[in-house]
């Protein structure tokens, strides 16, 4: 016997024979409760475990068909691996038959076969109308071509084909990867007598071994894995494909219910919102923007509106991006398939793939969104990222609205990938390269225009080119600085330049760094006399942007040199008067009050009465 894992499920209208059918084939009843037996009708969900000709172990799904009991049917079809279609000889196809069908096609499963029961209640020529019925109504569909095997489940009839043909499906089924983190959506939750509380599912992804610890979401719970049961039998791991029963340790039964997720702790995040690709069937009426429906994903049911991120209306056979905001939180990885029923009255309309499992709030009919979910759609989370700073243009991003489009277990290596493959423009927001080399390009035709305009000028500062370019400062700042860096640019002060440029000085410019020569500080009175006239302020401004000067308090002015000089000849003095430091440095009052002024704003020298000590250095 073979434990490669294998889970088939049931599919069909009611009162077909599914629960009769796979008593046949593995000797177990799955109509559990009470109301079932009395009814005569699968209400909820059954699973019986049986060996196929092969040995290998497989597990049956029996879901209910009666339309008030769809949901039922929802959590259950998620996790199986192929399908029996169960159509009755003397029913043929009926509603639920081809309702259970699209759900099957909207969840991608892809293999199965279809079964005709009831076949001793109907002569050959009824059976043979079946047949052709049945295959009418599979045309075009994944079960298009399937084998189709009649059988009598109470009499035996047709059992042995039927094994067959389900181990010939069965032996080139591509298997589940065991790798990955765990998840298994829990479809049943009771209590069994001395050991506690037991969920059970299907494992989807990942390995489960006794004694691990997992987190229950949505609400944030943690247990231990007491036991397992794989197929009904004893175990101390499971992998992804079989059905399990956990022995949950230190949970209540009331804690938990169906629709909650066995998790990896740390590896799923409830989330209210989901961004998908939503397909709408043919027959479905057309869907409105902000309409309200029923989500299945997984085993859970929950409530929300469809906000259609780049129209109105959705039409009949349709795709579209879609946000779905939701009343309860779901606990969704990209990949994952979910189908869509109108809220009221409960209709299969269409489904989906979840591109996103947390996303932040999208505006509708954004350009870079799309783009960013088309790749998601394609499996590429970073394409995601450059396509939505693409279309982001000259608006930084915030690095926490980019990660909302990289699934949890993702974070980290799209936040690597945006230091290395974006431009943080400040903080932590970010620019798309092309994004900032072009404004890098403007930056430098702006400085070229206007070094010809004012060759006299040192150049702009970046609060100018902020201006001049309409952009944010912060990035206008982190642009200047890696130009800088590059050596695209040279800095003078405040001022940027362009590196081959050099101001043509006028003769006052040069006159006023040799007045400072002569004498250590002068101020605007000294300066008049050298000829500036009106352009004196603008020369002023430009020597001390540049570095060249130093505006002291009073309109005072020094060089930075002469002033290192004057700081190293008053430090000979523990402490000093505003005399002693005008004799000592060989000026007058007029200058060194202001002088010292300065000394005490830069923290150079601390003032007390009428003497001044050095600061701590």
């Amino acid at each position: 016997m073979t434990d490669l894992p294998l889970v088939i499920g049931t599919a069909g209208h009611v009162d077909h024979g599914k629960t009769s059918l796979i008593r046949a084939l593995t000797g177990v009843d799955t109509d559990r409760l009470e109301e079932e037996k009395r009814r005569g009708m699968t209400i909820d969900l059954g699973f019986a475990p049986f060996e196929l000709p092969s040995g290998r172990l497989a597990g049956v799904v029996d879901v209910p068909g009666h339309e008030r009991f769809l949901k039922n049917m929802l959590a259950g079809a998620g996790g199986i691996d192929l399908v029996m279609l169960v159509v009755a000889a003397d029913d043929g196809v009926m509603p639920q038959t081809r309702e259970h069908l699209e759900i099957l096609s909207l969840l991608r499963v892809r293999r199965g076969l279809v079964v005709v029961t009831k076949t001793d209640l109907v002569d050959p020529e009824l059976l043979e109308l079946a047949v052709e019925d049945i295959q009418d109504a599979l045309a075009g569909t994944f079960l298009d071509g399937a084998p189709l095997l009649p059988v009598a489940a109470t009499q035996g009839l047709g059992l042995a084909e039927l094994l067959a043909a389900l181990d010939h499906l069965a032996s080139d089924l591509p298997p589940r990867s065991p790798e990955g983190p765990v998840r298994l959506p829990i479809d049943r939750v009771f209590v069994k007598q001395g050991f506690g509380t037991v969920v059970t599912g299907t494992l989807l992804a990942g390995t489960l071994r006794e004694g691990d610890v997992v987190a229950v979401e949505p609400g944030g719970l943690t247990s231990r894995v007491r036991g397992l049961q794989v197929h009904g039998g004893k175990r101390t791991t499971a992998v992804a494909g079989q059905r399990v029963a956990i022995n949950l340790a230190g949970l209540e039964r009331q804690a938990l219910e169906r629709g909650a997720w066995v998790l990896a702790p740390g590896s799923g995040a409830p989330s209210t919102l989901l961004d998908v690709q939503l397909e709408l069937l043919p027959t479905a009426p057309a869907l409105a923007h902000r309409a309200r429906v029923r989500v299945h994903h997984g085993t859970a049911e929950l409530i929300g509106r469809v906000v259609l991120l780049d129209r109105d209306v959705l039409e009949p056979g349709e795709t579209a991006k879609a946000q779905l905001v939701l009343e309860q939180p779901a606990v969704a990885a990209l990949g994952d398939r979910l189908v869509i029923r109108r809220y009221s009255p409960a209709q299969v309309i269409g489904g989906g793939q979840v591109l996103h499992p947390a996303p932040a709030k999208h505006k509708r009919n954004q350009a870079g969104t799309l783009a960013a979910l088309d790749s998601l759609e394609a499996g590429d989370v970073m394409g995601a990222l450059d396509q939505a700073l693409a279309h982001a243009g000259r608006r930084p991003l915030s690095e926490e609205a980019l990660l909302g489009f990289a699934p949890p277990a993702q974070r980290e290596a799209a936040r690597a990938w945006l230091q290395a493959h974006a431009f943080q423009a400040e903080g932590h927001q970010y620019l798309h390269k092309a994004t900032a080399e072009g404004i890098a390009a403007d930056a430098l035709a702006c400085l070229g225009s206007y070094h010809a305009k004012v060759p006299s000028r040192l150049g702009l500062d970046k609060e100018e080119l902020a201006k001049r370019t309409k952009l944010p400062l912060g990035v206008v700042a982190r642009v200047l600085g890696a130009l800088v860096e590059r050596g695209e640019l040279r800095k003078q002060g405040r001022f940027h330049a362009l590196p081959a440029f050099q101001p043509q000085l006028p003769e006052e410019r040069a006159r006023i760094l040799a007045k400072l020569q002569e004498a250590p500080l002068a101020d605007q009175e000294d300066f008049a006399a050298l000829g500036a006239g009106d352009r004196l302020p603008a020369i002023l401004e430009d020597l001390v942007e540049g570095g060249e000067l130093v505006r002291i308090s009073g309109g005072v002015y020094a060089t930075g040199a002469r002033i290192a000089a004057m700081k190293e000849r008053l430090a000979t003095l523990p402490t000093f008067t505003a005399s002693q430091a005008r004799e000592l440095l060989e000026t007058n009052r007029k200058y060194i009050i202001p002088f010292l002024e300065y000394l005490d704003s830069v923290g150079f020298t601390r003032r007390q009465g009428d003497v001044r000590s050095l600061m701590p250095r």
